[in-house]
């Protein structure tokens, strides 16, 4: 199953490829206020352009990414205002 997606080795590298997308998620993490990781910032972030690539990327027919979305914990992954979802293995709270 092809599908697309960039991998960034932490949030210093995705924040010199696409600082306003960096930023969307340091808010999305500072929204769990004393629940936020932190974690995620340091390992791998994984983005995908659609829902699609994310359902492939994850081994699942590309009509179940609605289903996928609901499914997977937030903690772990978020999709943007335009479409992009992506994925870390650091939580982005607790």
């Amino acid at each position: 199953m092809d599908y697309e997606s960039t991998v960034y080795d932490n949030l210093s590298e995705l924040e010199k490829a696409d600082l306003k997308l960096a930023q969307d998620l340091i808010e999305y993490e500072e929204s769990y206020g004393e629940y936020k990781s932190q974690e995620w910032r340091t390992m791998a972030i994984e983005v995908y352009p659609t829902r699609e690539d994310f359902a492939k990327g994850q081994g699942k027919d590309e009509d179940l990414a609605d289903d996928l979305m609901e499914e997977l914990d937030e903690m772990y992954n978020y999709e943007s205002l335009d479409g992009r979802v992506i994925h870390t293995d650091g939580a982005f709270y607790f």
